[in-house]
C-alpha cells in the first residue's frame, strides 16, 4: 500500500471520528468545532432538546464526507477532476448565495435545506483527494 493511500485511509477514519463527535451535545465537545462552525443553537439539530456540537450545514458536510470517503477506493469510477472542481466551485457559490440571501431576508432557509447544502458541498472532496484509487481512471 502506498504512503498516499495509507494517509488517505487514516484521514478517512479521522473524518468518521469527527462525524461521530458532531452528534454530541456535550459542552466539552463544542470547543473542538468552534473554529469551524458558528454553533448557533437555533441552526443546530437537537438531540433530546440539546443542540448538536455543529450547525445543520456542518453536520451535512461531515455526514456526506464520512459516507462518501471510502466510495472512490472500491468503485471503478471515471473521475474528471476538472468537472469535480467546477462542481465544487458552483456549490460553494450556491452556499454563499444561500447564506447572503438568508441574512438579507430575501428568503429563509431551514435546518434541512442547510443540511443538504452542506452535503452537496462535501460530496466531491473524496474524489478530488483520493490518490489513485483501485481500478479508477482519473481524467
Amino acid at each position: 500500500m502506498s504512503e498516499e493511500r495509507r494517509l488517505y485511509l487514516i484521514f478517512g477514519f479521522l473524518v468518521i471520528i469527527v462525524w461521530v463527535l458532531s452528534f454530541q451535545t456535550s459542552v466539552a465537545i463544542k470547543p473542538l468545532f468552534s473554529a469551524l462552525c458558528h454553533q448557533k443553537p437555533d441552526r443546530c439539530f437537537q438531540i433530546e432538546g440539546l443542540p448538536m456540537a455543529v450547525c445543520s450545514r456542518c453536520f451535512g458536510f461531515y455526514s456526506m464526507l464520512a459516507f462518501s470517503w471510502f466510495i472512490p477506493l472500491f468503485l471503478s469510477i471515471k473521475v474528471n477532476k476538472k468537472a469535480f472542481v467546477t462542481y465544487f466551485i458552483f456549490i460553494i457559490a450556491i452556499n454563499m448565495i444561500d447564506v447572503i440571501f438568508n441574512m438579507s431576508g430575501i428568503w429563509m432557509n431551514n435546518l434541512l435545506s442547510r443540511f443538504f447544502m452542506g452535503m452537496l458541498l462535501s460530496l466531491p472532496i473524496p474524489f478530488l483527494l483520493n490518490p489513485s484509487p483501485i481500478n479508477t481512471k482519473i481524467g
